[in-house]
């Protein structure tokens, strides 16, 4: 036995090779026309089907024309035709039964493998139920992880104080997350530092206050005692420092005036990412609605599960044809007896492979509800990949403060750096050998996919449709997974986002409310100027000194231009690039030009916003270096230069990590390229296979076609014979008529034997009956057929609707499909905006960051002032005691104070010459830096060159997909017109199923016109009963009335076999008509199958983008 080969009760679903069929000239011409390439597979089957359809035809009317068919003449009678005519229908019987066992046989194989499917999804439920398990147990690990971080960072804002030592992690360690144990130490002492340090200035801005209410008090006595001997050009220094102190408290106003004007605009920028987390929570739902299409796609399979109910119930008209095929042969008892023992044994076998049938149905459901249960496991998982996500944020936090103690091993990340360059050159070869070995791939899969397409053209159509659709089956999880994980990733960068935004602005307050301290201290030691009177020379050579810093202040403003320049091309680019998306989608113009008009006056604004906080900060930072000067020594300059340097050493890191992050955003897109041409690849074959299938509809309706017109031909035919039969019989009755005229003359002859006429015509009575007799069942038999047709014809009217609602859906799953890409680009619009901010917001942190330290250092600086100052003061109370003694010896003191002065004065002049120096080494270092930072930055701009050439490859590869949408939407089309040509043979099949009803009732007005004239033969029967007794004649004519009486039950039989053919043939035809709806229901499954086969692709491939 061949390997079996059948279907599993579902429509369109096969396995298994096909059984080889009996050697024939015609399966020869078959073989011969598939091994040539030219010719197409099922030419010679075509051939052999319209051969088979011809043939009847050719053999009715041979039958018709050929002497051994013609009625005989009265003189001759033949008795073989019967018999040939019964062995011919025994033996169509055998065949029809072997074709059955082959069926059966078939069906038992499919069930096996149906068995092993359904163990295999078993297996991978129980993977997928694992890593669910390990995946929550990650989740509650790190949720735990989460909620102790959290009340940490409470009670370090409530106390001012980190508590880490009652933290207990399940999966991270507290190195991971806070550091060492020095560097939290270290942290720990710098906060105490930092706040006894708060306290420490407070107490000493108490003390200033009251010795300048004393330094008051004194020199108002002083002015008092000795306003006319003291003539000093101190005055005249008094008089400048008033007007400098009337200039500061201008400055000051100013600077309390732009830092109000950038509270607000930090209040803008927060609603602005409140609108920003809105717009993502409604990328939440929108995620929500595509869980809701997948239900929709479930719900499908639930259909599909239906639709084997249908084939279940094409089983049982299997049955009712085995049953009437008994009925009708019960004649050959011998051959018969052993078949339908069989056929019971296989009907058990059916009724076993049912129930195993149904079992699998019920595991099927169970493994629906496991895969609802893993969606649910997934989310939970997204959850866990938030946590996380904010796990590796505080990573990142770590790895700053780590890359500012890590200052020194500059050389040695610069060296890590080229050995990384190195190892992108290697992983860029591996990238295009990994291409090379895709390729190969495909070359390998392009052969093997031409070997298994020359090993299909042997197999049915039916076979090739149904592994085809196994196969893009398990793509479309394949493509569903990969589709989730995408999905996942884009959350997961949607939360890294929130939460770094959520820091930022943490940092920023921070900053805001360390600004507004140090300011507040900056204006009550601005008090203490006042009686720096020996700094007033000093002043002159400072402001030359601030006007340098100004120059460099200006030349970095010059170069944050630039950079806000080139960021002005980038956001023109992703304009032109905005504008070119939507001169391709004109269909959702109306849709985007309100988002494109407000996200133009957000970056507008944020422009606007950009260059004033780069103006204030310019102010402000020079301001803060003219005040600053005032009060700082040496040390505070040469502290300054070294802070310079740290802070472009951090500028280079921050760089480098830059172009690391450029170059791992150039490897993801290199890998979105392969997936998304391999996709491509993908929906070009599928297309190929589509247009195949659609060729082969297309010769199947041409098939159908010529089997329906051949149809038509055989049943003109028959009516044909019907009518040259009934004309026959017109003729011969005639005949009768003519010898009963002479009978009646010869009468008188025949009365001895008309007992044996009589004898005959009962048994020619009997004969009559068991004919009217069959004929009845018969016409039971055509009732059931006419009762299937119509049950068949509810059918087709059932799937025709299916077939709307299946389009109806395929257009809402296109409808979401448009609205979801619509949404990925704005999710991708709205990401870009968001690092484009999230990268100024770190900008204005580092330059806080570093104003702080600034601020810090000056607070020390002005500490150890403040403490030259008490000394001074108490110098001053003891010379004002002396001067209520002695006051002639003030004259003395100031004279000595003057040398003083110069003195002082010389010496600033050799510092100064020293910091020249010191400035001089230390910018020749910075030009140093800026020319490796000029370089790192070229190195930058090659970045994001490759990026915006692989922007545009994605660009063509979407352009590409739009064609291929078009192509889609023409192969729907022609779809639709081959739905149309399929209505058009359902009303030719209702046309001959008519044409059938009226050559029934035809053929009963015959039978009824047989009756008729069996009731005249009865009638003659009666007069020549009366000839007999009339005459008892000769012999000799009586042998020639018993020749005639012979001749007319010949007659009557071969009418008998006559009308058993013609019902044998409507049963072929009722036979065929089942066959031909049946491959019309599976065309119109196959048909289903594309068109969901195309909408989960379409669906798959947005989800990609």
């Amino acid at each position: 036995y061949y390997e079996s080969y059948s279907d599993v009760g579902l429509p369109g679903v096969y396995r298994g090779r096909p059984p080889p069929r009996e050697e024939d000239p015609y399966n020869r011409e078959r073989d011969h026309y598939r091994d040539r390439p030219g010719r197409s597979i099922e030419s010679p089957e075509y051939e052999r089907r319209s051969r088979s359809l011809v043939s009847p035809i050719r053999s009715v009317t041979d039958r018709d024309y050929s002497p051994e068919h013609r009625v005989p003449s009265p003189k001759r009678v033949t008795w073989k035709d019967p018999v040939e005519q019964q062995k011919s229908q025994n033996q169509e019987y055998q065949a029809k039964c072997h074709e059955l066992e082959r069926e059966l046989r078939n069906l038992s194989t499919e069930k096996t493998r149906a068995d092993t499917l359904v163990e295999d999804i078993k297996h991978r439920l129980i993977r997928q139920e694992e890593t669910t398990v390990q995946l929550r147990q990650q989740n509650s690990n790190l949720t735990h992880d989460v909620d102790q971080l959290i009340s940490v960072i409470q009670t370090a804002k409530l106390s001012g104080k980190w508590e880490i030592d009652k933290i207990r992690f399940r999966d991270l360690t507290v190195e991971q997350v806070f550091g060492s144990s020095q560097e939290t130490y270290s942290k720990i002492h710098a906060s105490d530092s930092s706040s006894d340090l708060k306290e420490q200035i407070r107490q000493r801005d108490d003390k200033i206050e009251a010795l300048q209410q004393e330094l008051r008090w004194l020199r108002s006595d002083s002015r008092t005692v000795g306003g006319e001997l003291v003539s000093d050009p101190s005055e005249l220094s008094a008089s400048k420092l008033k007007s400098d102190l009337t200039k500061l408290e201008h400055r000051v106003e100013d600077l309390k005036y732009e830092i109000q004007s950038r509270d607000h605009k930090i209040s803008s920028l927060t609603a602005q990412i409140n609108d920003l987390e809105a717009e993502l929570s409604v990328k939440n739902s929108e995620s929500s609605n595509y869980m809701q299409t997948i239900k929709m796609l479930q719900d499908k399979g639930r259909h599909t599960v239906i639709e084997s109910s249908s084939s279940e119930d094409v089983v049982r008209q299997l049955k009712s044809e085995i049953v009437s095929m008994r009925e009708q042969h019960t004649k050959s008892a011998q051959n018969v007896s052993y078949f339908e023992r069989r056929i019971c044994a296989l009907e058990g076998e059916l009724v076993e492979c049912k129930e195993h049938r149904r079992k699998n149905l019920d595991e099927i459901g169970a493994l629906q509800e496991k895969l609802r249960e893993g969606q649910l496991s997934t989310h939970d998982h997204h959850e866990v990949l938030k946590s996380e996500l904010g796990r590796r944020d505080d990573m990142i936090q770590k790895l700053r403060r780590d890359v500012l103690n890590l200052q020194e091993k500059r050389d040695s990340v610069l060296a890590e750096s080229d050995a990384a360059f190195h190892k992108l050159s290697k992983a860029e070869d591996q990238l295009l050998r990994a291409g090379e070995e895709v390729h190969r791939m495909e070359k390998r899969n392009k052969a093997l996919e031409d070997e298994i397409i020359h090993v299909r053209g042997q197999i049915n159509e039916a076979d090739e449709e149904v592994k085809t659709a196994n196969k893009k089956v398990t793509k479309l999880e394949g493509e569903l997974q990969f589709l989730r994980g995408q999905n996942d990733e884009s959350q997961g960068q949607a939360s890294e986002q929130r939460e770094i935004i959520l820091q930022l602005k943490n940092e920023k307050r921070d900053i805001e409310e360390k600004l507004q301290e140090a300011l507040s201290s900056v204006q009550q030691k601005e008090e203490l100027i006042k009686q720096m009177k020996d700094e007033i020379k000093l002043t002159v050579t400072k402001t030359l000194e601030t006007q340098s810093k100004l120059e460099e202040t200006a030349r970095e403003h010059q170069q944050l231009h630039s950079r806000y320049t080139a960021q002005i091309k980038e956001i023109d680019r992703l304009q032109t690039e905005i504008q070119e998306k939507e001169l391709t989608a004109s269909q959702k113009e109306t849709m985007y030009r309100s988002d494109m008009a407000d996200r133009e006056e957000e970056t507008c604004r944020l422009k606007i916003d950009l260059n004033s906080l780069h103006e204030k900060l310019a102010q402000s930072d020079g301001q803060l270096f003219s005040r600053e000067e005032h009060i700082s020594h040496l040390q505070s300059q040469l502290r300054e230069s070294v802070t310079e340097v740290t802070t472009k050493e951090e500028e280079l890191q921050r760089l480098e990590s830059e172009l690391l992050s450029a170059n791992d955003d150039r490897r993801r897109l290199g890998e979105l390229l392969q997936r998304r041409e391999i996709s491509l690849q993908q929906l070009e074959h599928d297309l190929d296979r589509a247009k195949e299938k659609y060729k082969d509809t297309i010769e199947e309706n041409g098939r159908l076609e010529a089997r329906v017109q051949a149809f038509a031909i055989n049943a003109q035919s028959e009516q044909d014979v019907l009518s040259t039969e009934v004309k026959r019989k017109d003729e011969g009755l005639m005949r009768l008529k003519m010898d009963i005229v002479k009978l009646q003359e010869v009468c008188s002859r025949y009365e001895e034997k008309a007992s044996q006429a009589e004898r005959e015509a009962e048994n020619l009575k009997l004969q009559l009956r068991s004919c009217q007799n069959e004929n009845e069942t018969r016409r039971a038999a055509v009732k059931n057929l006419e009762t299937n047709v119509e049950e068949l014809k509810d059918r087709n009217k059932k799937q025709v609707e299916d077939n709307n609602r299946m389009e109806d859906k395929v257009r809402e799953l296109t409808i979401a499909i448009t609205t979801q890409e619509a949404q990925c680009e704005k999710l991708k619009q709205m990401v870009t905006a968001k690092e484009d901010l999230i990268q100024k917001l770190h900008e204005d942190s580092e330059s806080l960051s570093r104003q702080q330290k600034e601020a810090i250092n000056k607070v020390l600086i002005r500490d150890e002032n403040m403490q030259k100052l008490n000394v001074e003061i108490g110098r001053f109370k003891a010379k004002n005691q002396e001067k209520t003694k002695e006051l002639m010896d003030l004259t003395i003191e100031i004279a000595k104070q003057s040398e003083l002065i110069k003195k002082l004065q010389t010496t600033l002049s050799q510092n100064h010459h020293d910091l020249d120096e010191l400035r001089r080494r230390s910018e020749q270092e910075l030009l140093r830096k800026e020319e490796t930072i000029k370089h790192i930055q070229e190195d930058l701009l090659e970045s994001q060159t490759q990026h915006s050439a692989c922007y545009n490859e994605l660009v063509k590869i979407e352009e590409e997909f739009d064609v291929l949408k078009a192509d889609h939407s023409q192969l729907s089309k022609v779809n639709q017109v081959s739905s149309m040509e399929i209505a058009s043979l359902h009303d030719q099949i209702h046309q001959l199923e008519l044409d059938l009803t009226i050559t029934q009732e035809k053929h009963r007005t015959c039978q009824k016109e047989v009756s008729s004239r069996d009731q005249v033969i009865l009638r003659l029967q009666a007069d020549l009963d009366t000839a007999q007794q009339n005459y008892s004649g000769s012999l000799e004519e009586l042998k020639i009335s018993e020749a005639e009486l012979k001749r007319l039950s010949g007659k009557l039989k071969q009418l008998q076999q006559e009308i058993r053919e013609n019902h044998d043939s409507i049963d072929s035809k009722d036979n065929q008509i089942t066959e031909y709806e049946k491959k019309i229901q599976q065309l119109q499954h196959d048909e289903e199958m594309a068109l969901q086969e195309t909408s989960w692709k379409n669906y798959t491939e947005t989800q990609r983008r």
